[in-house]
């Protein structure tokens, strides 16, 4: 609890200079963005600023022929112990991710695990290909989303 009341205030002061990568996220703040990772599967997410503007809150589903098979969300912040950004992300209710965001050249780089079953470690890349359109990639599996 006190290093968790420890960490909220490090936050505070945390300033945007040393964290390069949460400026390259904060790309991602507003309007609706939509991927289509098939002909009938179709994820959307949506953005914002929380925390005075130093938490990224993402919010979204992923849907089948119309019908919503998952929720997410996550939140992207800065962790002062590990001085990157933390990711932590929620599909459902029963499954969280859990891990740090770092810039890879011009790519921010996701290094996260499961919660329940940290032995499953995930990696991957998102790169924005323009202001409307960024590209996710998780093993061979590319997802281009585009904002709306």
């Amino acid at each position: 609890m006190i290093s968790t009341l420890l960490s909220m205030i490090a936050l505070r002061h945390a300033p945007n200079a040393v964290a390069p990568a949460f400026r390259e996220l904060s790309k991602l703040v507003g309007g609706d963005w939509t991927g289509h990772i098939d002909a009938n599967t179709v994820i959307h997410q949506r953005f914002e600023f929380a925390v005075e503007g130093k938490v990224i809150r993402g919010t979204g589903a992923v849907t089948v022929q119309g019908k919503t098979v998952l929720f997410l969300h996550s939140n992207l912040g800065w962790d002062p112990v590990a001085k990157q950004v933390s990711y932590v992300d929620f599909h459902n209710h029963d499954t969280i991710f859990l891990g740090h965001i770092t810039m890879d050249g011009s790519s921010l780089k996701y290094d996260f695990k499961e919660f329940a079953d940290p032995k499953k470690h995930y990696e991957a890349k998102c790169s924005f290909v323009d202001a409307n359109h960024y590209r996710f990639t998780v093993g061979t599996e590319v997802l281009t989303m585009e904002r709306s």
